[in-house]
C-alpha cells in the first residue's frame, strides 16, 4: 500500500472518485490522470469501474477516510452497474459526454481550496442521464463540448479546463429548470432524503426512471411521440409527469391506458396504434422482466377495451378469456355467417340498430354477455368430451387446448369450451398421417405419454414433431385409437428435444482441472469466490451449478490450490504448506471457509 501523499485536497459533497484523483492527478502535476492511477497502484480503468481495491487505495493516498468515495462510485457488475446499492444500466449514465452545472463550477471556484485548476470537481448525479437539472440551482445540466473519449473523459480537471474561463457566459446562456419531483426521488433513492412510492419503490432504480419518463411522455404528447424529437426539457418534463402518475398508483395508469384508448379510433384499434410508442418500447425494444407490472397494466386495459381473445397475444402472453368480441372475432370463431350473426346480436340485444351498417371489425360487444348466444353452434363438444373423442387423456387434451394443437369453436365461461368435431377430425387426421401400423411396440418405441417421460420433454413437443413431420418414424399401435395410439421411437425424440450446450463446466470437471475436493469446489462457487451459474442440463433438462471455461480461467490465473502446488513441485502438501508458512506466506481465503487451501500466485516465491 502506497503511503498517503504529502499534498492532498478534500474531497467534494458527492464527488465521483474520478473527478477526486483526477484533482490529485493535477495537483501533483502528473501529466495524465491515467498517469496518475498507475503510480498510485491501479488502473484508471479499474477506478472506473469501481473496483474495491482502486478506491481503497485511492482514499488511503488521498488521506480520505475509508468508504466516503464509496456511495458516488458506478460499480460494475455481472448483474449491471451498481450506484451506493441502486442497480443501473449501461443507459443510465452518461459516459460519453460530460455534462456541468455551471453555477456548482462557480461555486467551487470561490470556495474550494488549492490550486484553481483543482477546485472544480463533479458530482456523481452529473453523470445520471435521468438527471437533467442542478437541485441547488434549479438550471439544466450543460454537456461540455466535444472532448476526447475514453479514459480520458473520467479527467474531469482536463476536460473541464478549456470553460473555465468562460463558465459565467454559460450561466448565463441557460433558463431556469426547476429540479422534477422524478428527480428528486430519484436522487433519494441514491443519497437520501427517500421519497416512498410503493409502485416504483419495487423496481430497480433504472426502471424506475425509464418507467416515468416513457409513461409521461405519451400522456404528454400523444400515444405517436416522436421520442427522438424531445428536448432535454421534454423529457425533464415526461419524467414529471410519469412520476405524478406512479403516485397514483394502479389508477392512475388505468386511466392514462383509458385516455390512449379513447383517444383512438376504430379504425386504429390495434395495439401498437392505440398505446403507440409506449407498447413499441415494452414489446419490441426490450424484454426486461422488470417492467412486467407495466406491460400487464396495458394487457389489462387491451383485455377490457377491445376484440382481444384466446388467438391473440399481448407481450407475448396469450389472452386467456375473451373480453369484447367483434362481429368479425365471432366469425372467427363460431364460423357463423356474419350478417347471421348481426341478425342474431341484434335480436339478443347484445348490439343495436345503429351497428347494423357498421364494418365487421368495428362493431364491439360483451363476450360474456354474448357467450350462450355463440356456443350454439352445432356439433360442438367441451373440452373433457373432444378428450375423450380423440381418445387422449383429460390433462393431454387440455395441453393439446393450451398449445393450439386443438382450437375451439366458442369460448364461453371458464370449462366450457366449445369444440367443433370437424376441428378434432382435422388434428387426429393429422397425427395419424404418415403414421406406420404396428401389432406391438418394439424396443426403445412409446406411445407419445410415455416418451415424453423417458426423453424428459413435454408431452406437446412430440406432438409438434410429428405435426410438422420432423420425426423418420412414427407407428398406429393395433387395438388403439386417437392420440393413445400414436407411438414414437424415443432415440430419435431424445436427438430432437435435447437443449443446447450451455458451454460450461460441472462441478466434477471443475474439481478435477483445481485438483480439490468436492466440498471446496461447493464452497468456492456456493459463496461465488468462483463464478458460477444455474444452468439447465442439455440432456435431462434438469438445472445444474456449472462454471463457466472463462471464469475458471481467471480463478486459476490467479489462485492455486495447495494439491496442485505441491503435485507440480513433486513435495508433500504438508511440507509445501509449512515451508510457506514459514516465509509468511498464507491462503487466500479461509481455509475453513472455502473447505481448502488456495493460494494467490502473485505471493507465490516461485
Amino acid at each position: 500500500m502506497h503511503a498517503s501523499l504529502a499534498m492532498s485536497l478534500p474531497p467534494g459533497a458527492e464527488e465521483t472518485p474520478t473527478s477526486f484523483a483526477s484533482r490529485l492527478s493535477a495537483l501533483h502535476g502528473c501529466p495524465t490522470f491515467n498517469t496518475f492511477c498507475l503510480d498510485m497502484g491501479f488502473s484508471a480503468s479499474e477506478l472506473i469501474r469501481g473496483h474495491d481495491a482502486a478506491l481503497a487505495r485511492l482514499q488511503h493516498v488521498g488521506g480520505v477516510p475509508e468508504g466516503t468515495l464509496r456511495p458516488y462510485s458506478l460499480r460494475h457488475s455481472k448483474d449491471g452497474i451498481l450506484l451506493n446499492g441502486e442497480v443501473l444500466r449501461q443507459q443510465s449514465s452518461r459516459c460519453k459526454r460530460v455534462h456541468i452545472c455551471p453555477s456548482c463550477i462557480i461555486d467551487d471556484l470561490a470556495v474550494q481550496p488549492g490550486p484553481v485548476a483543482t477546485r472544480p470537481f463533479a458530482r456523481a448525479s452529473w453523470s445520471l442521464a435521468s438527471i437533467r437539472s442542478c437541485h441547488r440551482h434549479g438550471i439544466p445540466l450543460v454537456p461540455l463540448h466535444e472532448h476526447r473519449a475514453g479514459i480520458h473523459a473520467y479527467d474531469f480537471v482536463r476536460v473541464i479546463e478549456p470553460v473555465i474561463d468562460t463558465i459565467g457566459t454559460l450561466v448565463e446562456q441557460v433558463d431556469p429548470a426547476p429540479h422534477s419531483t422524478l428527480e428528486r426521488y430519484l436522487l433519494g433513492r441514491l443519497w437520501g432524503p427517500a421519497v416512498n412510492v410503493a409502485l416504483l419503490d419495487t423496481l430497480p432504480w433504472y426502471a424506475a426512471a425509464r418507467s416515468c419518463e416513457m409513461t409521461g411522455a405519451v400522456s404528454l404528447f400523444g400515444a405517436q411521440v416522436r421520442l427522438a424529437r424531445m428536448s432535454q426539457a421534454d423529457w425533464s418534463r415526461a419524467g414529471a409527469e410519469g412520476f405524478r402518475i406512479a403516485q397514483g398508483g394502479p389508477v392512475a395508469i388505468a386511466d392514462l391506458m383509458a385516455n390512449l384508448r379513447a383517444s383512438s379510433t376504430p379504425r386504429d384499434w390495434g395495439l401498437r396504434t392505440t398505446f403507440g410508442r409506449l407498447y413499441e418500447w415494452l414489446a419490441y425494444e426490450n424484454s426486461d422482466p422488470v417492467y412486467d407490472p407495466l406491460r400487464d397494466a396495458i394487457r389489462t386495459c387491451a383485455i377490457e377495451t377491445m376484440p382481444l381473445g384466446p388467438d391473440d397475444e399481448v407481450f407475448g402472453k396469450p389472452v386467456s378469456v375473451r373480453r369484447v368480441h367483434s362481429i368479425r372475432s365471432a366469425h372467427l370463431q363460431t364460423g357463423r355467417h356474419p350478417k347471421r350473426l348481426r341478425k342474431l346480436l341484434l335480436e339478443a340485444g347484445i348490439i343495436r340498430d345503429a351497428h347494423m351498417k357498421s364494418p365487421d371489425n368495428h362493431v364491439l360487444f360483451s363476450a360474456d354477455r354474448a357467450a350462450a348466444l355463440l356456443e350454439e353452434a352445432p356439433g360442438s363438444m367441451s373440452l373433457n368430451a373432444a378428450g375423450t373423442y380423440l381418445n387422449a387423456p383429460r390433462l393431454h387434451a387440455r395441453m393439446l387446448f393450451e398449445h393450439g394443437f386443438i382450437r375451439p369453436l366458442v369460448e364461453g365461461k371458464v370449462g366450457s369450451h366449445a369444440f367443433a368435431r370437424g376441428e378434432l377430425d382435422s388434428f387426429r387426421d393429422r397425427l395419424l398421417g404418415q403414421a406406420m401400423p404396428i401389432a406391438k411396440l418394439g424396443d426403445d418405441q412409446a406411445i407419445i405419454p410415455d416418451a415424453a417421460k423417458q426423453a424428459c420433454c413435454s408431452a406437446m413437443e412430440i406432438v409438434r414433431l410429428v405435426l410438422d413431420g420432423r420425426l423418420g418414424w412414427v407407428g398406429r399401435l393395433d387395438g388403439r385409437r386417437g392420440y393413445l395410439s400414436v407411438a414414437v421411437d424415443v432415440a430419435e425424440i431424445r436427438e430432437h428435444v435435447r437443449l443446447e450446450d450451455h458451454g460450461g463446466l460441472s462441478l466434477r470437471e471443475v474439481e478435477r482441472r483445481l485438483r480439490t475436493s468436492t466440498k471446496a469446489v461447493e464452497a468456492l462457487t456456493g459463496r461465488q469466490v468462483l463464478s458460477s451459474r444455474i444452468a439447465r442440463n442439455p440432456t435431462n433438462r434438469s438445472p445444474q451449478t456449472i462454471v463457466m471455461p472463462e471464469d475458471l480461467a481467471a480463478f486459476q490465473a490467479d489462485y492455486a490450490s495447495l494439491a496442485e502446488l505441491s503435485s507440480d513441485r513433486d513435495v508433500t502438501s504438508r511440507r509445501l504448506k509449512r515451508s510457506l508458512d514459514e516465509v509468511g506466506i498464507h491462503p487466500a481465503f479461509d481455509p475453513e471457509t472455502v473447505q481448502g487451501y488456495f493460494y494467490r500466485r502473485a505471493d507465490l516465491p516461485f
